[in-house]
């Protein structure tokens, strides 16, 4: 069950359904309370309490259940270094959030109610905005800003109506649109929490004043959302150079000012979050393999009958 989760969570990565940083706290989390488990001769036992995680008797060791997760930590393995070597922010999580959009209006239409304009104007608007930051990396944080402050607010007055107009409507439909509103709202606020974490200069870039357009298009340029995070280093002197080139040029109003200083900055803090979601995502691929080959499975080979016996009860020997 344990690999099976991980496995699942990098999967809901290379879907687009979770972001890089939540990934990374997912797997930290399942891997922390894994290394916390009594294990005999590298194996976790099969049984626990799940609130005090105290073993459960018979202490047992299962071939097929450490196994099953061996291989899981090793495929896990791959993926953490696979998302370290990719952009912090992947242009799948466009995909994700379309993919739950649709399973939230096919559950809204699926309600008792023959008034679906409202929600027919509200995904067309949607369809067209996501088509823009799916379309062209420049456009990630202004699409991102429109959806969750002006088309999910008028979205949720109309699936409210919806609703209001579907009183016949069974618990079982009504609980399907209540879940995929929550996870679509979860799914808008994680991903412009990572945007604005790992990605704080596109924010400055779409705020450039004016006479600055051209640095904030060359600053995009450089450190482009689809950069992976092992050009980071590359890249951030040529970004920083940009910003001090602009700042020497001439004399600068205090807009102006005010725009490279706080441009700067967000590089800086950026770059900084960046490197610490890759050092994390290497650690814990570190860690996974560590709990995969500390596993020893040769007490549990039988070499006569050449093959695993199902398993070993540490409480009896």
């Amino acid at each position: 069950n344990i690999g099976l989760y991980l496995v699942s969570a990098n999967a809901a990565l290379d879907f687009g359904f979770v972001g890089s940083s939540d990934f990374a706290v997912r797997v930290r989390n399942a891997i922390a309370t894994t290394e916390r488990l009594e294990s005999y001769r590298g194996h976790i036992l099969n049984w626990f309490d799940t609130r005090s995680l105290a073993p459960l008797e018979p202490r047992y060791v299962s071939t097929v259940d450490s196994g099953n997760l061996a291989v899981s930590l090793i495929a896990l393995r791959k993926g953490c270094h696979e998302a370290a070597d990719a952009p912090a922010v992947s242009k799948v999580v466009w995909d994700g959030l379309k993919s739950t959009f649709e399973l939230l209006f096919e559950s809204v239409r699926a309600l008792p109610t023959s008034n679906l304009s409202a929600i027919d104007r509200c995904e067309a608007e949607i369809e067209r905005e996501l088509g823009r930051a799916r379309g062209l990396d420049t456009n990630w944080y202004t699409s991102l800003k429109l959806l969750a402050d002006t088309h999910w607010p008028a979205l949720e007055r109309s699936v409210a109506e919806c609703i209001s107009a579907s009183p016949d409507a069974t618990d079982r439909r009504l609980g399907e649109v209540h879940a995929w509103l929550e996870r679509t709202h979860h799914h808008i606020r994680a991903l412009t929490r990572e945007v604005e974490t790992l990605l704080p200069w596109c924010a400055a870039a779409a705020e450039t004043p004016q006479a600055m357009e051209t640095v904030g298009r060359d600053l995009l340029a450089a450190l482009s959302p689809l950069m992976p995070m092992t050009e980071l280093a590359e890249r951030k002197q040529h970004a920083i150079s940009l910003l001090e080139k602009a700042g020497a040029d001439e004399p600068l109003s205090k807009l102006h000012r005010d725009w490279l200083e706080r441009t700067g900055a967000a590089l800086e803090s950026g770059i900084e979050a960046q490197q610490s979601l890759r050092a994390e995502l290497l650690d814990l691929a570190s860690r996974c393999e560590a709990i995969a080959y500390r596993m020893d499975f040769t007490f549990l080979y039988d070499t006569e009958a050449r093959l695993f016996r199902i398993g070993y009860n540490v409480s009896t020997g």
